[in-house]
């Protein structure tokens, strides 16, 4: 989710998080360029929707949507994250995780971006395994 200018990185994040308002974070109003800033409006939060078929648990998917929450105050930080339930409910991670992800022939953030130049990150993963975007979560 990566836009070319500021405001079309904006628009992203709105058509995913929803709009930017007062009534979602509250004090938005007091940042400096944000009565300066084009920002969509009336759009709802498709977070979940769109994640669903990527984060197929509950648990991640209810993860994601808490790290992705626009109001800072309300976002889960990284003691919340990793206390969150999706790390201590079954199936718990691979006992040799490191084994587990010396098979990823990409990383998610470069299956996400849509970026198609991870061929350098390729090409230090010997006998790595091709894994689908399903197959990750």
């Amino acid at each position: 989710m990566q836009g070319n200018t500021e405001q079309e990185q904006l628009n992203l994040i709105c058509n995913f998080c929803g709009s930017i308002t007062p009534e979602v974070w509250p004090g938005v109003t007091k940042l400096d360029l944000y009565r300066n800033m084009q920002l969509p409006e009336n759009k709802s939060r498709k977070l979940k929707e769109r994640l669903r078929h990527f984060a197929r648990d509950h648990n991640a998917l209810d993860l994601l949507d808490k790290l992705f929450i626009l109001d800072p105050s309300k976002r889960a930080n990284s003691e919340d994250a990793l206390d969150h339930d999706f790390f201590w409910t079954d199936p718990m991670p691979a006992e040799n995780l490191n084994e587990t992800l010396s098979k990823l022939r990409s990383s998610n953030f470069d299956m996400f971006s849509g970026r198609n130049n991870n061929r350098r990150y390729n090409s230090h993963v010997s006998g790595a395994a091709n894994i689908s975007h399903s197959k990750v979560f």
